[in-house]
This record gives structure tokens, C-alpha cells and sequence, in this order.
């Protein structure tokens, strides 16, 4: 019933010619779809009988996963302000077919 809500105020604030509102009611069905799948395949994910030790990879894999994670957000967060920089503000109807 909150999917139907949330994807009835998306088609409501496209047919308003909203700017924001379409992109929040989005991101709020991709959350709820996300909590869904999870809440459907939380128990599944594995067997009851493997403790959650032996599930897990070994500990030094886990080291250099982090350590490389650690590395590469900040690059990933560096590309976005720059991406956000170069690309920011709204393109005008003029500049197109020049």
C-alpha cells in the first residue's frame, strides 16, 4: 500500500511540474524496494546451522578490502564535488543545436 502512495505522489508531482518532489519520491520507492527485498530474503541469506564466523572470509582478505575501500571513497567522493562543480546549474533552451 506505501508503494502505491509513493508511486501516486511521483505521477501527482510530474503532472504539477515539479522539480524536486519527483526526484524525492524516487529515491523513496527505490528505499522502501530495497527494505522489501531485504525484509523477503533476511532469513534465507544463510542457513541457520553456519554461524555467522564461518560465513565471513578470512581476516586478512577482510584487512585489504578495507584498506582499499578506505582509499577509493575518497577519490569517489573527490569525482563527485568535481563532477558537481563543472556540471552545476541549469542548461537554457538556447544552447541547444549550436
Amino acid at each position: 500500500m506505501l508503494g502505491i502512495l509513493l508511486i501516486w505522489q511521483l505521477l501527482k508531482s510530474l503532472d504539477r511540474k515539479q522539480e524536486r518532489a519527483p526526484f524525492v519520491w524516487t529515491i523513496l520507492i527505490f528505499v522502501l524496494t530495497f527494505i522489501g527485498l531485504g525484509l523477503v530474503v533476511f532469513p534465507y541469506i544463510i542457513p541457520p546451522e553456519i554461524p555467522i564466523y564461518e560465513a565471513a572470509a578470512a581476516p586478512s582478505s577482510l584487512v585489504i578490502m578495507i584498506v582499499f575501500i578506505g582509499c577509493l571513497i575518497p577519490v569517489m567522493l573527490f569525482y563527485n564535488l568535481y563532477q558537481y562543480i563543472v556540471f552545476r546549474g541549469k542548461v537554457t533552451g538556447g544552447h541547444y543545436g549550436d
